[in-house]
């Protein structure tokens, strides 16, 4: 399918083979080589540039989704690919610029991603940094410091008494 995609006047013609996996494995190394400017790791265009016609990454100019599969697109099933291309190039077509994921607590550029239980990330990360990226490191990190802090009876998770709650002491009075 890939092959049948076509592309755009306006891009440049050293990207006829950008879906090929051995020319991309060479982008990707002339990439780590040059850190002046990146290229995209599906279609292989440099920042700046726009994407190849169908290339995955690229963003709606509408909605921020992908443009090959986004919701703008999926609402209007009558529109052909042709008129989809017409209105996002009237839109104005997004060029490629490269984001570097990083941890938000020690700005480790692009951290390894790991796998952690949905319960276990919502006990260990605040709700204002569960949608950041944390490094593993941190990650560890950040559940020594709170499992060291928190007393063994009052674990997070876990209500401790509030000013409104009865409690009883040790002679039995509730307070």
């Amino acid at each position: 399918m890939r092959s049948e995609l076509s592309r755009e006047p306006s891009e440049g013609a050293g990207h006829v083979m950008a879906f090929h996996p051995a020319y991309r494995k060479e982008l990707r190394a002339a990439e780590k080589a040059s850190s002046a400017v990146a290229t995209c790791r599906e279609c292989g265009v440099w920042e700046g540039q726009f994407h190849v016609w169908g290339c995955r990454s690229e963003p709606c100019p509408l909605c921020g989704g992908q443009v090959m599969s986004c919701r703008c697109f999926r609402r209007h099933p009558a529109w052909s690919i042709e008129q989809w291309r017409a209105i996002v190039a009237a839109k104005g077509r997004v060029p490629f610029i490269s984001y570097p994921s990083m941890c938000a607590r020690c700005g480790t550029l692009w951290p390894q991603p790991f796998n952690v239980a949905n319960a276990e990330w919502k006990k260990y990360i605040q709700i204002g940094q569960r949608k950041a990226t944390i490094c593993h490191s941190c990650f560890q990190s950040i559940k020594r410091l709170i499992d060291r802090a928190q007393p063994a009876d009052n674990k997070r998770g876990q209500r401790s008494p509030s000013c409104s709650q009865s409690v009883n002491d040790s002679s039995g009075r509730t307070t």
